[in-house]
């Protein structure tokens, strides 16, 4: 049979185990330095079915679901959503909403971590006035897979011609 200090031990160490893993997986977007984050492509569409203008994170395969549904539902038979491993990443999508011709897009061109959280930045860009353009209503959108963190994330939106 253990003694008393081995079991004391034993379960001080499998509370620190747990405490530690519980602190990796709910990690805080911030950092002291800004600092790129590895982002990787999920989705880049001109035509979703979302129409409004918004940045959405999706940190659940529930929440990624409903994302994807709500971004398919314009297309028949609509798309599988893009595998996504929820212990490690999350899902940051950019929404444009709905524009009155093709030539509009968006891009995510970078994530970072800076001492305020996660900074998604972002670029829009919008057809020349001379442009022949598809006489369409779009919805440009770009969804990416970053490392999973706490807190919500602000857009730095920049915009091109």
């Amino acid at each position: 049979m253990a003694s008393v200090p081995v079991l004391i031990g034993t379960v001080v160490a499998v509370g620190l185990a747990l405490g530690i893993g519980v602190g990796c997986r709910s990690k805080s977007c911030a950092s002291s330095t800004p600092t790129p984050v590895t982002t990787r492509e999920l989705v880049r569409s001109t035509t979703s079915g979302v129409q409004d203008t918004r940045l959405v994170v999706a940190r659940d395969a529930a929440a990624w679901g409903e994302l994807w549904a709500a971004h398919s539902r314009l297309q028949l038979p609509a798309a599988p959503a893009p595998s996504v491993d929820f212990g490690a990443e999350m899902v940051v999508a950019y929404f444009a909403g709905s524009k009155p011709t093709g030539g509009f897009d968006v891009s995510i061109d970078a994530v970072e971590r800076t001492p305020e959280g996660l900074v998604v930045r972002a670029t829009a860009t919008k057809p020349a006035a001379d442009a022949m353009l598809v006489q369409m209503l779009t919805s440009p959108m770009h969804a990416v897979a970053v490392p999973r963190c706490e807190g919500e994330p602000t857009l730095a939106l920049a915009e091109a011609p």
